[in-house]
């Protein structure tokens, strides 16, 4: 233990030790990039035959599946229904990626998606999903009177509409 005089009073006092480093602090400090423990890695397959629609945006449908008894060497196809306007389409697929985006698709409609094989231009389904119904892809023209929009809100509203219709939104009671 080391001493160091203290000038105002000239006299003399003791400096603490400083504590002993641990080995797993020294390669906390030499590592750059903060530790994040993102616990055990996901599995890649569950063996459960599953196929999930999931809404991206108003536009987009994300669909994974997982089917372990298939045979993936057989020609493989998505058939997207448009339930709310009786439309559908279909797509060949990969089976071994998994996955699929349909992107493009009509806002404010519901959808479901079949995987199935497609062989010599029929299309035969082996599971469903489950049904989906995709956001209006502008805002609402309703505007609830118990929520009235400020005189600053209502410009940036009608400031959208504008964009879309050419009928601008009036409030009759606006936030005083």
């Amino acid at each position: 233990m080391g001493f160091v005089k203290n000038r105002m009073l000239n006299n003399f006092y003791p400096i603490p030790e400083k504590p002993a480093v641990k080995p797993a602090q020294l390669k906390a400090r030499e590592q750059k990039d903060p530790y994040i423990d993102r616990g055990p890695d996901l599995q890649y397959s569950y063996n459960r035959d599953v196929l999930y629609a999931l809404v991206r945006d108003p536009n987009c449908i994300f669909v994974f599946w997982e089917l372990p008894s298939a045979d993936q060497s057989r020609n493989w196809a998505l058939k997207i229904i448009n339930v709310t306007k009786r439309e559908i389409a279909i797509r060949p697929v990969n089976f071994s990626v998994r996955n699929w985006y349909f992107a493009g698709i009509p806002a404010d409609c519901a959808y479901c998606v079949e995987l199935g094989l497609w062989e010599r231009n029929e299309f035969s389904p082996v599971m469903q999903s489950n049904m989906v119904k995709t956001p209006r892809s502008v805002p609402s023209m309703e505007v609830d009177i118990d929520w009235p929009f400020t005189p600053e809100e209502l410009e940036v509203y009608n400031n959208l509409v504008r964009r879309i219709t050419s009928a601008p939104l009036t409030c009759s009671s606006p936030v005083k």
